[in-house]
């Protein structure tokens, strides 16, 4: 599980993070995950640029936690008219 991504300010602006999101894409690619990530709006295009996409708000829920984020997944194999999503569990 990928809780946050964090960079030491001194190793900024060197693109640790892309290669960083590229080797966890490979390993939920290789282990076959569908992955779903909520962030603030700073933060869309850098995970757009890795390849990550955005889901409408109307089609998704986090049922236990209540935020004003995005929602993002990635390694989408399924179509649902809406998905629902646990934050604790």
């Amino acid at each position: 599980m990928l809780d946050s991504l964090v960079i030491e300010k001194k190793y900024k602006k060197k693109k640790l993070s892309n290669l960083m999101m590229c080797f966890n894409n490979t390993i939920i690619k290789e282990l076959g995950f569908f992955s779903f990530l909520i962030c603030n709006n700073h933060l869309v295009n850098f995970y757009k640029k890795n390849n990550w996409k955005i889901l409408n708000k109307n089609f998704f829920s986090v049922e236990d936690h209540k935020f004003f984020e995005n929602g993002m997944v990635f390694n989408n194999k399924i179509s649902l008219d809406k998905y629902f999503f646990y934050f604790n569990k």
